[in-house]
């Protein structure tokens, strides 16, 4: 748990409660109340021993009498709320004053209290400001995990979907310890980087990420590429070699298709993980190594020891923490974020200028189910900006999708809605993205070019803040209205397809 918050239930049942009075009898009056409510109480009988024990203890809520000697209420408050403003800090004093009660409240109190206290006043007031810290963790915890899903500079672009954030609001509360994560979801899904994610916001972030496919590596071939080998452990040993488990220690080892480790070195796995102790091929000295490990698999491996293919011991020792990664299919709104940043990735990799996708180019990209998940979507992206012949991927550039889905002549043509398509021709060249059209007068063909730009920058724009018009204004430097009235003037509407929808539903007609 994040000190920032108290240790909310951290030991037994209940809170830790910090009560600071150097009345003793008041002290334990208070004492029992909230130990009835199911607490745990710790007390102080000033301000300076108060203050001492809340930097020992990080208790989730303080009540601390107004009146006493050297360092008062006030100033003890004052003192705590200046280390960690979110901790509820209640003041309890025997004058009933209005006055003092919103001078208080004014300079942080969370409540006002007027001794002697009845279990009826004391006990709806601490369970409200518990479930307060309780929403401002939780809140906290989904800014880390937002964080997590969208970082392009850790390559850790996840997505922002409700179906997403139910798992990575997970992450940043169970990275803080060291216990085995289990990644359930099918192929594709990006069960490696939320076990990126995970390793990302431990404290072993510093240490190395070892990525094992357990599914290539041969049979004969396990136990020397885990626990390594020595000098002379056989024909062509050379001088030895480190293992897996070395080579991760300190950070974590991610198990990917972990239902694919033969029965045999199961054994050899679980006895490491219970003692964190091995032998390399070939050696009779221990070794040890301080790794966590984070395991996937795209199969029910509960079902797999039932069938006798998964130890029962290693499966409960592994499965610690289940965490299923959904299917794209379930969380179609983070399509257009995904794809966004796959075309940034490859039109740099490719040498294209290629910048966004028109509006019906991202309609397809989100009607599609994608079988082969992220992983598919990461190549359909490909495909487009190879198919693209301008700077946005069109709508038949898209490879999924329904086909008969085209851009109109007046998009292709960059033209606005209303102005004559040009007469059929031969296709154009690639080159005619920058050359000026000749054949038409200066001021219609500078007309053509500013329609063109602007159709391509507003349209790529909408899909890139998913068709949020006071987030795209934004980042354009543009007023609201300014960027409205260029919307409207290539009939553009709110919504990444251009028509007012959201991605993976119909659009509105």
């Amino acid at each position: 748990m994040d000190e920032t918050f108290g240790t909310v239930a951290a030991e037994g049942d209940g809170c830790l409660i910090l009560v600071v009075d150097d009345e003793p009898t008041s002290a334990a009056m208070t004492g029992k109340l909230l130990e009835y409510l199911g607490h745990q109480v710790i007390t102080a009988g000033d301000g300076a021993a108060g203050l001492a024990l809340y930097r020992q203890r990080h208790p989730s809520l303080v009540i601390t009498d107004l009146m006493m000697p050297e360092l008062d209420g006030a100033g003890l408050m004052a003192r705590i709320k200046e280390d960690n403003p979110t901790i509820p800090v209640f003041i309890m004093t025997v004058v009933d004053s209005v006055e003092q009660a919103v001078g208080l409240i004014k300079s942080g109190a969370d409540d006002y209290l007027i001794k002697p206290l009845s279990l009826e006043i004391l006990g709806p007031r601490v369970e409200a400001a518990l479930e307060r810290l309780n929403l401002s963790r939780d809140v906290h915890e989904l800014r880390e995990a937002i964080a997590f899903a969208f970082n392009p500079s850790e390559g850790m672009v996840l997505g922002t979907s409700e179906a997403f954030l139910r798992v990575l609001s997970k992450i940043p509360h169970l990275a803080r310890t060291d216990v085995s994560v289990l990644l359930y979801g099918e192929s594709g899904t990006g069960k490696e980087l939320v076990a990126r994610a995970v390793h990302q916001a431990s404290r072993r972030a510093e240490g190395p990420l070892i990525t094992v496919s357990c599914a290539n590596i041969p049979e004969t071939l396990w136990e020397r590429e885990f626990f390594g080998h020595v000098k002379g452990a056989f024909s062509d040993s050379g001088a030895g070699a480190p293992g897996l488990i070395e080579a991760a220690s300190g950070g974590t080892l991610f198990l990917d298709e972990v239902g694919e480790i033969p029965l045999g070195m199961q054994a050899k796995l679980l006895r490491f993980l219970q003692e964190k102790e091995y032998r390399p091929v070939g050696s009779n000295q221990v070794r040890r190594a301080d790794i966590r490990v984070v395991s996937a698999s795209n199969r029910d491996l509960g079902q797999e020891v039932k069938a006798g293919r998964f130890r029962a011991d290693l499966y409960y020792r592994l499965n610690v923490v289940p965490l299923t990664v959904p299917a794209l299919r379930d969380r179609k709104e983070d399509i257009p974020h995904l794809a966004t940043h796959f075309l940034r990735r490859y039109a740099e990799e490719f040498d294209k200028p290629v910048v966004g996708f028109s509006p019906l180019a991202l309609q397809k990209l989100c009607d599609h189910s994608y079988p082969g998940n992220v992983r598919e979507l990461e190549n359909v992206v490909q495909q487009c900006i190879i198919n693209a012949r301008r700077t946005l991927v069109c709508a038949g550039d898209v490879p999924v999708g329904d086909p008969d889905l085209q851009e109109p002549a007046q998009f292709a043509a960059g033209l606005p809605p209303g102005e004559p398509a040009p007469r059929p021709g031969p296709p154009p060249e690639e080159s005619q993205l920058g050359e000026p059209d000749l054949s038409v007068p200066y001021n219609d063909a500078r007309k053509r070019a500013i329609s063109r730009f602007e159709l391509a920058y507003v349209s790529a724009l909408l899909g890139e803040h998913e068709g949020n018009v006071s987030r795209a204004a934004r980042a354009a430097g543009l007023p609201r209205k300014s960027l409205s009235r260029v919307m409207a003037r290539h009939g553009l509407s709110a919504g990444p397809d251009g028509k007012g929808g959201r991605p993976g539903r119909p659009p509105k007609e």
